[in-house]
């Protein structure tokens, strides 16, 4: 008496069967050509968030100064400001904190000079059109602080 080796997986289709099988494919594909698509009403649609473009700020630039400065009076400042107006780093547009920052390389931060660039600085900002920061930060920090009192007012009460 022989053993017959037992076959894996699915017996081969006749060729009947096969053009059954294509024949049910292609009435398939076309009854679903024949159904209209209808679109989802404006209250069934999920929501869904894209962002297409978003815009970057520096705040701290790295590196030393690309643009050299030649004094601190006003007009000095804002022909300097606006050199970075004109450019962008690695697609991130410059702050007036990111600016402020390269103010360092030219003169001491406790320095007479540097408070009145800094000054001088802020006006032809606000003049050339180049983004301040700052009341960003404010809201930020506002907002990072009021979380982290109400913990702590959390923890204390859990305790």
């Amino acid at each position: 008496m022989t053993i017959q080796k037992r076959r894996r997986g699915r017996p081969p289709l006749t060729p009947e069967q096969k053009l059954a099988r294509q024949k049910a494919k292609i009435a398939n594909l076309a009854e679903k050509k024949k159904k209209p698509r209808i679109p989802k009403k404006a209250d069934q649609r999920e929501e869904t968030v894209t962002i297409t473009k978003s815009t970057q700020f520096l705040l701290t630039p790295s590196g030393k100064c690309p643009v050299p400065l030649f004094g601190n009076d006003k007009e000095a400042i804002t022909v300097w400001a606006r050199q970075f107006h004109n450019t962008t780093s690695n697609g991130a547009l410059h702050t007036q904190q990111s600016i402020e920052y390269w103010l360092r390389d030219f003169f001491s931060i406790h320095s007479e000079e540097h408070k009145i660039a800094a000054q001088n600085l802020k006006e032809a900002c606000q003049e050339i059109g180049i983004k301040d920061y700052q009341p960003h930060l404010d809201k930020i920090y506002e907002r990072v602080a009021k979380e982290l009192e109400d913990n702590k007012q959390k923890c204390n009460i859990d305790v």
